[in-house]
């Protein structure tokens, strides 16, 4: 019933009022399935992200949260480990399959990321028998995020001791010890991080980044992601991980006034530490060609045609048809 109820066909630069975060969550579902592409869900707050996540999850297997925080928070390298290990999480699974749906909020949107070849081609993959020069190995996990502890025991972490190194990778339960012989790897073994003791070993193990700032051309620079595009040649936005997705914006007004109150908060920091007022610490949103639109509110509006206003930053034309549920 709600397949045909809300089938839409056409993706130019539309919009729908009317419709709850349960029926948009059917509706995006429904697109994903009958097109077979990827889909950008964008709102202007996390809660918002999250309640649709919740929704969407229960209808799509392939359905993931890249969730960031707020401006002030993320600048003062106070983000939310939480947070970053789902947007991990989301880059690795998205990066290596297709027709993916992604929720994110406005900042999520505009975030400086390396680009997906980077993502991909910085993946330490580890067997058993492999020639690596221990030194180099710990140089490139230091430029993937990870720090130098004197035990392991969380994700993220490395310890290295003589021809031993132990490293916590973030796609596994438990951290593995890898045992050299010379710049041979003479064996893996995950461990307990509680007891420190060597238990089940394994042939091979996969290590991925354990941060979004990827410092590619090893520059000592702070990791903040203001500063990506100094260390990369490349940077892009979650758009790009997407094969030209459709986007889908929850409450278009809204974001539109987010981003202004954003641009009016890095003004006012800016000046107070006296720094130029022109630092660029993320894209614009318009800085990702947005042609597929579908723009949506839970709320009716009177005359909605007329009170729709573009943001030029997502390519919207200068008047949108609304099509509203009665």
């Amino acid at each position: 019933m709600f397949e045909k109820l809300l089938e839409i066909n056409k993706f130019d630069n539309i919009g729908i009022t009317g419709l709850t975060n349960e029926l948009i969550s059917f509706c995006v579902s429904n697109i994903n399935k009958k097109t077979k592409r990827d889909i950008l869900v964008v709102t202007s707050f996390i809660y918002e992200a999250n309640i649709i996540y919740s929704s969407l999850s229960k209808l799509n297997n392939n359905c993931y949260l890249f969730p960031m925080d707020d401006f002030l928070t993320s600048e003062a390298l106070a983000s939310s480990p939480d947070l970053l290990s789902i947007r991990l999480n989301t880059l690795n699974e998205i990066s290596n399959s297709k027709n993916n749906i992604v929720i994110t909020n406005l900042m999520g949107l505009i975030r400086y990321l390396p680009s997906k070849e980077l993502w991909k081609n910085s993946i330490i993959t580890i067997k058993k028998g492999d020639l690596i020069d221990k030194d180099k190995l710990v140089e490139k996990l230091i430029n993937l995020g990870y720090t130098n502890e004197t035990t392991v025991t969380n994700t993220g972490e490395y310890a290295s001791r003589g021809f031993v190194l132990d490293i916590y990778p973030v796609r596994d339960d438990f951290p593995v010890r890898i045992e050299f012989w010379g710049d041979e790897i003479d064996s893996i073994r995950y461990f307990d991080p509680e007891n420190q003791r060597s238990n089940k070993e394994i042939n091979k193990i996969i290590i991925d980044s354990y941060s979004e700032f990827i410092n590619e051309k090893g520059i000592e620079i702070e990791s903040k992601q203001k500063y990506l595009p100094l260390v990369t040649d490349k940077v892009v936005s979650i758009f790009d991980y997407l094969d030209n997705p459709i986007t889908i914006i929850k409450d278009y007004n809204q974001i539109n006034n987010s981003y202004t109150n954003l641009r009016n908060e890095i003004f006012e920091y800016d000046k107070a530490l006296d720094e130029p007022c022109e630092t660029n610490y993320m894209f614009r949103p318009g800085d990702n060609p947005h042609n597929n639109c579908v723009a949506y509110s839970e709320y009716y509006y009177i005359n909605s045609y007329n009170q729709y206003k573009p943001l030029k930053s997502l390519s919207c034309p200068e008047e949108a048809k609304y099509l509203v549920e009665e």
